[in-house]
């Protein structure tokens, strides 16, 4: 359970990283990020959304209705776009993940017809992992649920 609630958080890390516009650049240090690069935390959870790869090179899986998938395979990138910015695809919508869109107070209605309240952290963790919207509705089969039998956090 640890280790999803952190795995997710790097994918939250990679969102904020999105949503706040941050350039990417490389760092000269695994520890001390500089003023434009990313952290290891969020380069991190950049490899997680856009390739699905975990730190330690274990796979990452995750569930697409009853069917695991390695994530590399499916990642979220491949559906909601390489900056979060959603899409559609085979007839299914993918949502805007960015940190802007997701806070807004009057919340969302989904093609679906399918409506929510805005998300906070932990909701958005909730419907990473759990696949339930911040009103507690199941969001559609086509959302990947994360499953992470691995630690991917440093100790």
């Amino acid at each position: 359970m640890k280790s999803q609630f952190f795995a997710v958080a790097l994918v939250i890390a990679f969102v904020l990283t999105i949503a706040c516009g941050l350039t990417v650049t490389s760092t000269t240090s695994a520890q001390q990020p500089s003023s434009k690069g990313l952290t290891p935390q969020e380069r991190r959870g950049k490899a997680l959304y856009l390739r699905g790869e975990s730190r330690s090179g274990k796979e990452v899986t995750a569930m697409l209705g009853e069917i695991d998938v390695p994530a590399s395979t499916m990642s979220c990138a491949g559906c909601h776009g390489l900056r979060g910015e959603g899409k559609t695809e085979g007839g299914v919508t993918a949502g805007n993940l960015t940190w802007s869109n997701l806070l807004k107070p009057y919340g969302h209605t989904h093609p679906s017809g399918r409506k929510h309240g805005p998300f906070n952290e932990l909701t958005f963790i909730r419907a990473v992992v759990n696949g339930i919207d911040p009103d507690g509705n199941k969001m559609l089969v086509a959302m990947l649920i994360t499953k992470c039998r691995l630690k991917i956090w440093p100790t």
